[in-house]
């Protein structure tokens, strides 16, 4: 908004006239002169009241035209916040990729400060120089007819660091006021810019969860043939025959068995979700350990002895009953699934108030470089045996959740002893004689 001197430059005029007038009949004719002088006088009292008010005019355009710029300097410093702390990187540039404007997220981004981006080219930021070429060949098309594009880049910070950014370019044609944008008389490039390394790392995770998805449902579907063969096969023989009460009884167990192995399984799948988001709580109840490995026993495939130096009830630890079923059956179940034959479990105490449980076979035994191996997720000694791979990582996981550990031991004359301890309560005396039974073994909190 510019002022409007038009009126006052006209009275100043008028009265400059009509003072000449003055001055020139007073040199001809004063007599005359002295006639003209109300007249004259009248006319610049009217020059005066006219001059007053173009003086208020121009006091009240004034006003206007400094609100005016207040307004202009808050705009601009609403834009160069909204600008300068916006969690997006921007940039203007001009057609040739000249920086004139950068905001504290594109410095950050691009790892230089804003002021120091100024001046410099765009293009010198580009990773990749298909990129380069990609996202300028827009920029020449849209600098004619203007509108957007998105595309993901490979952007570079100094050291050479590259940074995965997604781009939005668009083409105006004026600057922000109060920067050097404004009025360069040429169209501009808005450059959006976000930090895309997140979004791939989360792209990495699901790929992951996904490649973890399908070796789930592999090695469960490989394993739940097992069980559900041996149901199918005894409901058929229960149902093409008039068996005998003990024939009907012994299936049923064989079913009964074949449904806790699948149950096992399942529960492997679900445990291992919830350990990995972290859903798996413990809750410590007094448990009777021994009575539970017995039970435990009871129902495995394969004959199993137990072996304690408790007293009968007297093997009560706090610990979370439920965890510590899951860590016994699948312990039993590799035991089954490697040693077959000469499975023993062994209850005791360690030194600190904690309970020891030993599972032992006959079978080939494990490496010493892999008693590690075993007890991560899907991993297994044989590939070409049954198995999710899934069991000795449960164990240990559930071990750790108590404050306890597992680990692998050799047994003596050939096999695997796979332990666990699991902190609980001081345990009550054993019987004479087992103490030093149920502490051997290593580590000196192990039971033999």
């Amino acid at each position: 908004m510019t002022g409007d001197w038009s009126p006052l430059q006209q009275l100043t005029s008028r009265l400059s006239d009509r003072l000449g007038e003055l001055r020139e009949m007073l040199e001809q004719d004063a007599g005359r002169a002295v006639e003209l002088v109300p007249e004259i006088l009248e006319s610049l009292s009217v020059s005066v009241e006219e001059l007053s008010v173009t003086s208020e005019e121009l006091e009240q355009q004034a006003d206007e035209l400094e609100a005016a710029a207040a307004l202009a300097d808050l705009e601009r410093h609403r834009y160069e916040e909204l600008f300068n702390l916006a969690p997006d990187g921007y940039l203007v540039t001009d057609p040739q990729g000249r920086i004139l404007e950068a905001n504290q997220a594109a410095g950050d981004l691009l790892g230089i400060p804003p002021a120091r981006l100024l001046h410099r080219r765009i293009s010198s930021f580009f990773a990749a120089h298909r990129d380069l070429g990609r996202v300028f060949r827009l920029v020449d098309r849209m600098t004619g007819g203007g509108g957007e594009a998105d595309l993901e880049v490979l952007l570079k910070r100094p050291g050479h660091q590259e940074v995965l950014a997604w781009l939005r370019v668009s083409v105006s044609a004026a600057g922000a006021p109060g920067t050097e944008a404004e009025g360069s008389g040429d169209r501009l490039v808005r450059w959006a810019i976000r930090d895309m390394s997140e979004l791939a790392f989360a792209r990495t995770r699901l790929e992951e969860a996904n490649r973890f998805k399908e070796a789930v449902l592999l090695a469960m579907s490989h394993d739940m043939r097992s069980p559900l063969a041996t149901i199918d096969a005894h409901v058929e023989a229960l149902t093409s025959a008039q068996p005998t009460d003990d024939q009907v009884q012994y299936r049923a167990k064989e079913m009964r068995r074949a449904a806790r192995q699948m149950q096992v399984l399942m529960s492997n799948l679900f445990d291992v979700d919830h350990l990995g988001s972290g859903k798996v709580d413990l809750y410590r109840t007094p448990t009777d350990v021994v009575a539970l490995a017995r039970r435990c026993a009871e129902e495995a495939r394969a004959p199993v002895q137990v072996h304690t130096g408790f007293e009968a009830g007297r093997a009560v630890f706090d610990v979370d009953a439920g965890l510590t079923e899951r860590i016994v059956r699948n312990l039993l179940a590799n035991a089954q699934q490697y040693g077959r034959t000469g499975i023993e479990i062994t209850v005791g105490a360690g030194e600190d108030g904690e309970v020891v449980i030993a599972v032992d076979d006959r079978g080939p035994g494990i490496p010493d470089e892999a008693k590690e191996q075993v007890f991560e997720l899907f991993e297994s000694l044989d590939p070409m045996a049954r198995g999710t791979g899934v069991g000795l990582y449960v164990v240990r996981q559930f071990a750790e959740l108590h404050g306890g550990s597992a680990w692998v031991e050799d047994v003596p004359g050939g096999g695997a002893s796979v332990r666990v301890r699991l902190p609980g309560r001081q345990p009550p005396p054993l019987r004479n004689g087992h103490r030093q039974a149920a502490r051997a073994g290593g580590k000196g909190r192990t039971a033999g």
